[in-house]
């Protein structure tokens, strides 16, 4: 009987040792889970980190010469580029087709590592400096397009009348800005270029437009027309000899047959494209291309702007030639005819 009891106890005994055991074994399982799933959600959130750069990436291939208005003028002395920072490969993505060779643009990002598990991805012939990176920023330099000619003489032309209807201004000792000072006259006046060959750029921004009151426009026009003083770019007979997109409707019209496809727009950074070797002119509305275009320009022609209100103004912060032309091709383009 006591043999009975003493086995009884050795066998409770054991149990317990191995109850035990077994709950440290669990207990070492359920750790080694946690710290997969930590090592997982680390691995996902980098993933997710080069996916967002990879996209940054393809947004600026997309659009080199689209940035807003402060990128396309002359660069800001207290703005300072970071140093260079070196990453992993990231994905490769694929662009749309172009009509011609969209132009690099130099981007730095800095990006804020991970805690843990730390990883040291190493630059060319140099080591991982030591020292944690500086809070994320990303750092964009206007784009790099090859050959471009920066016209800084062309100017804003006096419109064809005696009557102050409007004043210019001087930016970096060239007339590139225009106030409107006649209330309620349609008011037309070009920049000084003739343009027969070549890719021709020109970036700018309107002040004080907005709403039906305050209509504003651009577009180009035959360089022979005798510019009238009043001149509305609607009006039958003008409209003959000029192209026009109103910022009120994003309509485009152009000899009686007009379009509605594009953006309307007031104070956000503009880019006219003139190509006169595809003889087509584009339009870009806060870095975006419209879809609407003007096609078979054969003529020489010049860029003009539009104000009908006192008060509002134009400034032109750019004026270039380039080797290659920014345009490309999308589905739901629009052309109307010269």
């Amino acid at each position: 009987m006591s043999k009975n009891i003493s086995d009884f106890a050795h066998i409770a005994t054991k149990s317990e040792n191995d109850k035990g055991n077994r709950v440290d074994e669990l207990e070492k399982q359920v750790k080694a889970l946690e710290l997969a799933k930590d090592a997982e959600i680390k691995r996902l959130q980098a993933e997710n980190d080069q996916l967002r750069l990879a996209q940054l990436h393809f947004q600026i291939a997309q659009y080199p010469n689209q940035l807003p208005k402060e990128y396309s003028a002359q660069p800001d002395p207290q703005f300072k580029m970071a140093p260079p920072i070196y990453f992993a490969s990231v994905p490769t993505v694929d662009e749309p087709d172009p009509t011609t060779v969209v132009s690099a643009t130099q981007v730095q990002v800095a990006t804020k590592p991970n805690p843990e598990p730390k990883v040291a991805i190493s630059a060319p012939k140099e080591e991982v400096p030591s020292k944690p990176v500086p809070e994320p920023k990303i750092a964009v330099q206007a784009p790099v397009v090859h050959d471009i000619n920066e016209d800084k003489t062309a100017r804003l032309e006096p419109p064809n009348t005696s009557k102050a209807v409007v004043k210019f201004e001087r930016i970096g000792g060239v007339l590139r800005k225009a106030i409107a000072e006649r209330k309620e006259a349609d008011l037309c006046f070009t920049l000084d270029k003739e343009m027969k060959e070549g890719i021709h750029q020109i970036v700018f921004c309107f002040e004080g437009c907005g709403g039906l009151s305050q209509d504003c426009g651009i577009g180009i026009l035959k360089s022979s027309f005798q510019i009238p003083f009043p001149c509305d770019p609607m009006d039958k007979l003008n409209n003959q000899n000029m192209a026009f997109y109103s910022g009120n409707y994003g309509t485009l019209k152009c000899k009686g047959k007009q379009i509605s496809c594009n953006s309307k727009f007031d104070n956000r950074p503009l880019v006219m494209e003139l190509n006169c070797e595809a003889k087509t002119l584009h339009f870009f509305v806060n870095g975006i291309q419209e879809p609407g275009y003007i096609r078979g320009i054969k003529d020489a022609v010049k860029f003009f702007f539009f104000l009908s209100r006192t008060g509002t103004s134009v400034t032109v912060t750019s004026v270039k030639v380039l080797k290659e032309a920014t345009t490309y091709k999308w589905d739901n383009a629009r052309a109307l005819d010269w």
